[in-house]
């Protein structure tokens, strides 16, 4: 989780890796040694949940946001504005955007584990994929969240291949002239690329198969375990309904919500 800390009056002249260590040294007075200093960000763990949280100091920058970048600078950043524009979307495809979004993000790691790139970058490709998905009013809007899921894996695959390939880069929806970057090795992105052609490909079988249990199979496979190692999506019984269970992604936060299914 990333706690954006604004700080409207800060001078303009203030180094941002003395910030950090300001930050880290007022974290380290509460949580002790759980707390690390990273390039542009303050780390505290908590293991008794399964997590962690990343403190970003952020400064105003004209109509957007500058937080420490990893060269000792600032780079300018809008998560306020690409909330606005979540919500937006979320609207026109009566929440539906969201939901896939958190699937989505779960099918990357179920995938990929921890190797990069995150959550983050399948969420902003998601964001340029919906451009092309027909809202919730439209006679074309996808009819399910199974092939609001599927649909958006298709989308995202030649956004995902063009990024890994160098040919088509990535842009912030928040900063339109920003390309998105990340700490990827092209390895990894490569793997990306080939894992999500082949999840697209698996979700529209499933979507088209008159066989339950093989369509619950293949999503279960794309959408794997959660923090407690259970199935995210369960296969149906023979005999059981088309509506088969979602278990939630994680449920030892805090707040007992879940940030992947609800």
């Amino acid at each position: 989780m990333d706690v954006f800390c604004e700080l409207p009056d800060l001078p303009d002249d203030h180094d941002p890796q003395g910030l950090l260590d300001k930050f880290a040294g007022i974290l380290t007075d509460e949580y002790g040694k759980r707390v690390s200093k990273n390039d542009r960000s303050v780390k505290v763990d908590f293991p008794d949940f399964d997590m962690h949280v990343d403190v970003v100091p952020a400064r105003i920058a004209d109509d957007a946001w500058e937080i420490p970048d990893r060269d000792g600078g600032w780079e300018k950043t809008h998560p306020v504005k690409f909330g606005e524009l979540t919500t937006s979307r979320n609207l026109d495809h009566d929440g539906n955007y969201v939901r896939a979004v958190k699937l989505l993000r779960q099918t990357r790691r179920a995938l990929l584990g921890d190797a990069k790139p995150g959550g983050l970058f399948v969420e902003v490709a998601a964001y340029q994929a919906f451009d092309d998905i027909p809202v919730a009013s439209s006679e074309e809007s996808p009819g399910s969240m199974a092939e609001y899921y599927t649909v958006a894996l298709e989308k995202m695959v030649p956004l995902i291949r063009d990024h890994a390939d160098g040919t088509g880069p990535l842009m912030n929806p928040a900063l339109p002239s920003q390309e998105l970057h990340v700490r990827a090795t092209q390895g990894e992105l490569d793997s990306l690329a080939d894992e999500w052609e082949k999840a697209a490909a698996d979700a529209r079988a499933a979507l088209k198969t008159d066989d339950e249990q093989e369509a619950g199979r293949l999503f279960q496979r794309l959408l794997g375990s959660n923090t407690d190692g259970d199935d995210v999506f369960t296969v149906p019984a023979a005999s059981a309904s088309a509506a088969a269970a979602l278990s939630q992604g994680h449920r030892k936060l805090p707040s007992g919500e879940s940030p992947t299914f609800a």
